[in-house]
């Protein structure tokens, strides 16, 4: 936790520096194996011909954008990230759907080009986990680290006060979760699931 407060502290620092502008963003999550060019392009093509139907959650958020010499930016940003998981457990036939909701605080730096109208950006991203305990039928969710750490890269392009973006998020650290069926003694029969999934992303903006 008190990691997760340094890094906010230092969001907060960043947002005072000058030529600053700050944007309201949301984003649909949608799932993404690899950062690869296939891998996000089937994703998004997924995405379109299914209508977005293939979503597995969303994050709202606040976003700031600090200009710096010869085109470059940091664009330090804090979501609300709410998806979920869906877990198909062959031995008894149990589908578990996990429900995840977490802060996220990415820390970008980026380029502009063709003046302020296209950005790209990379860089690592904090997340520190809000959900408690819970049961899934049989199931129920053992404990994990809440504070994991994970990493983004991107594309925006900001018309007036519109921002459109899309943008890809793998993970530096596991986390590895398990659901263990209470009815099992000894222990009992534990299902492992990746909480830290990759995500594609694609979002709109309005700036301040």
């Amino acid at each position: 936790m008190k990691k997760f407060l340094n890094v906010s502290f230092l969001c907060i620092a960043l947002g005072a520096s000058a030529q600053v502008s700050f944007s309201g963003k949301a984003n649909l999550l949608f799932p993404a194996n690899t950062a690869s060019w296939k891998g996000i392009s089937s994703t998004a093509e997924q995405a379109y011909k299914d209508g977005g139907k293939s979503s597995v959650g969303f994050n709202v958020g606040v976003s700031s954008k600090i200009s710096l010499p010869l085109s470059l930016f940091l664009m330090p940003e804090i979501y609300y990230t709410s998806f979920k998981n869906e877990i198909y457990e062959e031995k008894t036939g149990t589908k578990i759907v996990a429900k995840n909701k977490r802060i996220d605080i990415p820390l970008l730096v980026g380029y502009n080009f063709l003046g302020k109208l296209v950005g790209i950006f990379a860089g690592p991203v904090f997340s520190y986990d809000l959900n408690k305990q819970k049961n899934y039928g049989n199931f129920v969710q053992q404990d994990s680290d809440r504070f994991t750490t994970g990493y983004q890269l991107g594309v925006e392009t900001r018309i007036s006060k519109l921002i459109i973006s899309a943008k890809y998020e793998g993970a530096f650290t596991g986390d590895q979760r398990y659901f263990v069926d209470k009815k099992i003694a000894s222990g009992g029969y534990k299902v492992k699931y990746d909480n830290r999934q990759g995500l594609f992303m694609v979002g709109i903006g309005y700036v301040f």
